[in-house]
């Protein structure tokens, strides 16, 4: 890895091997800054204090058909986007279940959607509007 300019990444002993600051920080989920703040601070990269740092997983978990992940793991194996996962899971119209089972609509199947939806609406309202005479 090299900084711009040409001029080579320094490199910090971790683990036995010479590693940059950001394939550290990949190795132990942070970023490259933490890293080199650390070392300018005078702290050590090896210390079990660093190792603590280690985050396999940040976000909260969600079970599922007797699996637990997080929203970013669970909408990469849906093949969802997680923006749309999040907000499926904010909304009090999808519960769980709902949420990570039902596929996300493509744009032709959300456009008929929306037209039958403004159909049962139109009808709704004539409806009401009978119901008040």
């Amino acid at each position: 890895m090299t900084k711009a300019r040409g001029v080579p990444a320094k490199r910090y002993e971790f683990r036995g091997e010479m590693k940059t600051a950001a394939e550290i920080g990949e190795i132990l989920g942070l970023h490259p800054a933490t890293i080199k703040k650390r070392i300018k601070s005078g702290k050590s990269i090896q210390d079990r204090e660093l190792e603590k740092l280690e985050r396999p997983s940040r976000g909260k978990t969600y079970t599922f058909a007797g699996k637990t992940m997080t929203l970013c793991e669970w909408a990469k194996t849906l093949g969802i986007e997680p923006g749309t996962l999040k907000e499926r899971l904010c909304s009090p119209f999808w519960p769980l279940e709902r949420a990570l089972a039902e596929p996300v609509m493509g744009r032709s199947q959300r456009s008929v959607y929306r037209k039958n939806l403004r159909i049962i609406e139109r009808i709704a309202e004539s409806v009401r509007e009978e119901t008040r005479r």
